[in-house]
């Protein structure tokens, strides 16, 4: 039955020695849809380094997946990534 949602997109990205945690993280947030998104209106939409981005030359890699004007990657309040994919 459809419902009205907000979706959040979630990039899930990392070192490729660390598979099995990022597997673990999509897994964790389709049960978290499946509990939580219909009585919240809240749809976490993982997207995988892995599947939704491609190679683009002359470009770094975190601008071709994130493009500008987005805020910036941060963990735990201190900024990870600046909109255009430099680190501090």
């Amino acid at each position: 039955m459809p419902f009205d949602a907000r979706v959040f997109q979630i990039l899930i990205a990392s070192p490729g020695d660390v598979q099995a945690e990022r597997d673990t993280i999509t897994e964790v947030i389709h049960e978290w849809n499946y509990l939580n998104s219909r009585e919240k209106s809240i749809v976490l939409l993982p997207l995988r380094w892995e599947t939704h981005s491609a190679p683009e030359l002359n470009e770094r890699p975190q601008v071709v997946i994130k493009p500008p004007g987005r805020r910036p990657v941060r963990h735990g309040g201190r900024r990870l990534l600046d909109a255009d994919g430099h680190t501090d």
